[in-house]
């Protein structure tokens, strides 16, 4: 059935080369009764500094979107939370046009304020470290979600580092459910592996919506060897041995976490290697990260939009010569490989954004998010999604 649908997407014929490989209120848990806790469906993230030049909220169709977490605001040392950025985010009125004038238009659109992010949660362990912090906190994200007319909150804390710091995160997610009430949704920006909660992650399921599992981000600078940011399986034979969303799933599975609470990432970006050898088009081969990316970057990074602006990407799926497109049919995802500089690239396309819908029907889980829209290019991959998403 997913291959029927799949393939009535009008796919182009393209060069590819393919690697077979074998395969405060009273509060209560979140349950069914609650307004929010029917699928999540599709969620974006929505980076404000996305809002400022690539991505025009007024005109951007959200149809068949379900939820925009918009980020991030931050938390200060003394517990205040601030936007991370002003300028788009108040003077801009990037916010009231998002809770007004976009969800005039996309009634049925729900909205989420993100505070934290990688760099911008990295004091959370000092300011949640008593129960008198986390009260205050969790109100004053309670009463910023509700100033700004948010239909509900996520924390990214990446990572809380002990079992201490595990254990005060879901104090904060229940004052936050205590002071929203249950009809607003709470959702976490999830790590790819339950273990990083040391063993708390099923009392979060209490509070929450959602986990939002960043299933990205596998392979990098730290491996020996050119791979897959965001291998829907492990690849075989991988020398690198490096995880995949299935493996992140099945972690949360395991941990007694049920598929209706877990939302599956989507990657728009992709890592790039400087490899030694063209064996195995460019894959599993001994390389650094510390080669050229996308205009800027030299550490490897290619979003999707710029691997089509820079024309590695001539269509959807068909490349530029020298380059070529590899499908790994064990993986699940694509690669690029130049023969003549050996650079290796491992990113998401269309076919990518199918498999990752049909894995999201198959295990039940509640739906799928993307980091993140401003890296797509002229909704490629958005639309991909969409369209596998909503006619299986």
């Amino acid at each position: 059935m997913y291959h029927l649908f799949c393939q009535s997407f009008n796919y182009d014929n393209s060069p590819t080369r393919e690697i077979k490989k074998s395969n405060k209120y009273n509060i209560s848990p979140c349950s069914k009764k609650d307004t929010n806790a029917e699928s999540a469906g599709i969620i974006v993230y929505l980076p404000n500094y996305r809002a400022k030049d690539v991505i025009d909220i007024q005109k951007f169709d959200f149809t068949n979107i379900n939820v925009i977490i918009y980020c991030f605001f931050r938390i200060d040392d003394n517990g205040e939370p601030y936007s991370s950025n002003t300028s788009v985010d108040i003077k801009k009125k990037t916010i009231y046009y998002l809770n007004n004038d976009v969800k005039k238009k996309y009634p049925h659109l729900r909205t989420v304020l993100s505070f934290g992010g990688a760099s911008g949660s990295k004091n959370f362990g000092t300011i949640l470290n008593s129960k008198d912090k986390i009260s205050n906190i969790a109100k004053k994200i309670a009463d910023t979600m509700t100033t700004h007319g948010f239909d509900g909150v996520d924390i990214d804390w990446e990572f809380p580092t002990d079992s201490t710091q595990s254990k005060n995160y879901g104090t904060l997610l229940k004052e936050i459910r205590s002071n929203i009430g249950n009809n607003k949704i709470l959702t976490i920006s999830a790590a790819y592996n339950s273990n990083k909660y040391n063993g708390y992650a099923k009392t979060y399921m209490n509070y929450i919506n959602w986990f939002n599992i960043m299933t990205y981000d596998f392979a990098g600078s730290w491996n020996k060897y050119s791979g897959h940011g965001s291998p829907l399986y492990s690849p075989t034979n991988d020398l690198n041995h490096q995880k995949s969303c299935d493996i992140s799933i099945n972690s949360y599975l395991n941990e007694g976490i049920p598929s209706n609470k877990l939302v599956l990432g989507v990657a728009f970006s992709g890592q790039a290697w400087k490899v030694q050898s063209s064996a195995n088009n460019g894959f599993n081969q001994k390389g650094t990260t510390n080669t050229e990316g996308q205009p800027g970057n030299t550490e490897g990074i290619w979003t999707y939009m710029a691997l089509r602006e820079q024309n590695i990407l001539v269509s959807k799926k068909m490349t530029s010569k020298p380059w070529f497109r590899t499908w790994h049919s064990d993986a699940k995802s694509p690669s690029l490989f130049n023969p003549y500089t050996m650079q290796y690239i491992s990113y998401n396309d269309k076919d990518s954004m199918c498999e990752r819908i049909a894995y999201v029907k198959m295990k039940n889980l509640a739906g799928v998010m993307m980091w993140e829209i401003g890296q797509d290019y002229k909704r490629e991959l958005l639309d991909s999604l969409i369209f596998c998403y909503t006619n299986n």
